[in-house]
């Protein structure tokens, strides 16, 4: 019996923003499931295209004569599963926008070899290394080059390499096929020189109020939104961390948002402090390769906590148990590139879906939340005191 593809095209122009049947070759059945990057033939032209597979099924509406094949399978394993496919169609009709626009956006960067972290090395002894440098060296120069680079500094990164010599990618890939060099992945070694931690940290003791905001979060039946209005120094972020611990007992996991990177070695700071090795990080001055790689930490559990600015709502936790936004009044939350997504309206349908507890946090709570809490559409808790011994400021009017 045959099966079938549905496929949606990278492409985001809305002419072509639907769905195509593609059949299953025999060869790639147990390859192509739902979630799958594919390739496809597209067009009079049939030119190639890469798209998403999002369903499979054993019939389709289009003609026998007229139906095309997989061409290949790209990646080895999906890069979302069902419940963010229906995050993606939720965010599709909310933002007006594209389903493959939608469906890029939660898909981790490309991992191709131009932005991984990876090294090449020489995959032949020195003199057959030599004798293919001159082979090369006048006919292919870019080759010879990367050869000559190698010998002369060592196994090197990929991305080192094409940047000192000035080349693309292109020569390597051609010394990988002719098995002149060999490629290996590194594993990303995170950089926390910048951030204090502190391997004493001993969890400070609650007071009242953040005892009864932490009692109220966990215990909730109802997964409508939390807003903690907490003034500065009241200490919400103990009420993440208390959270987030229970949350983790539970087996599930945690997002928690931040609006700015330069906020983000003080948060992962507390947190690493708390958690260890089971915090990871995300945001727009890590390369792709090292996004990739937190990518697949979060979706092979290696990772509990993800922090980071608002694309790390879309971190592919299968257990997702709370996602908490820290100062969730600023802007920086509204993405202003295609999809323009509010991460806040995301994360809420995402906590819907998943049937996960959203915590919203801030000392001056932006008016649509602030209304919606006066409306009973977010439980309100507030922390009035400063934390453990601080006190508030005496404060004087004067004209």
């Amino acid at each position: 019996m045959a099966l079938y593809a549905e496929v949606i095209l990278d492409n985001p122009s809305p002419d072509i923003d639907k769905i195509f049947d593609y059949e299953i070759p025999f060869e790639l059945i147990n390859l192509v499931y739902t979630g799958i990057r594919v390739k496809v033939p597209f067009g009079y032209k049939n030119n190639i295209v890469m798209g998403y597979c999002i369903d499979i099924k054993n019939t389709t509406n289009v003609e026998e004569s007229k139906i095309k094949f997989v061409t290949t399978v790209v990646s080895n394993e999906p890069v979302f599963d069902f419940k963010m496919l229906e995050l993606a169609k939720w965010m599709k009709k909310r933002y007006f926008t594209s389903l493959s626009q939608c469906l890029k956006v939660i898909t981790p960067p490309d991992a191709n070899l131009r932005n991984h972290n990876k090294t090449a090395f020489l995959n032949v002894d020195l003199k057959t290394a030599e004798k293919e440098y001159e082979k090369l060296k006048s006919k292919r120069k870019a080759q010879a080059a990367v050869i000559e680079y190698i010998i002369k500094n060592g196994p090197s990164f990929v991305s080192k390499i094409t940047k000192e010599l000035k080349i693309s990618v292109s020569p390597l890939e051609t010394l990988l096929k002719n098995k002149i060099i060999k490629i290996d992945n590194v594993k990303t070694q995170y950089d926390f020189k910048n951030i204090l931690i502190d391997t004493n940290y001993i969890a400070p003791c609650l007071n009242k109020e953040q005892e009864n905001a932490v009692y109220n979060i966990l215990n909730a039946e109802e997964h409508r939104p939390f807003l903690l209005f907490g003034i500065t120094g009241s200490g919400k972020t103990e009420v993440y961390i208390k959270v987030i611990d229970e949350i983790i007992s539970q087996n599930k996991q945690a997002i928690v948002l931040v609006p700015e990177i330069s906020l983000t070695p003080l948060m992962v700071g507390r947190f690493k402090s708390r958690f260890g090795t089971q915090v990871g990080v995300t945001h727009s001055k890590m390369s792709a390769g090292e996004r990739h790689e937190i990518w697949k930490m979060a979706k092979s559990g290696e990772i509990s906590i993800v922090i980071g600015p608002r694309s790390a709502v879309f971190m592919p936790f299968e257990k997702i148990g709370v996602i908490i936004i820290d100062e969730e009044h600023e802007s920086s939350y509204c993405s202003e590139s295609t999809p323009k997504y509010n991460a806040i309206e995301v994360a809420e349908e995402r906590c819907r879906i998943c049937k996960a507890k959203l915590l919203l946090g801030s000392a001056t709570p932006s008016m649509e939340s602030y209304f919606k809490a006066e409306n009973k559409d977010y439980n309100i808790l507030r922390l009035t005191n400063r934390a453990g011994e601080g006190v508030l400021p005496k404060t004087y009017i004067v004209d």
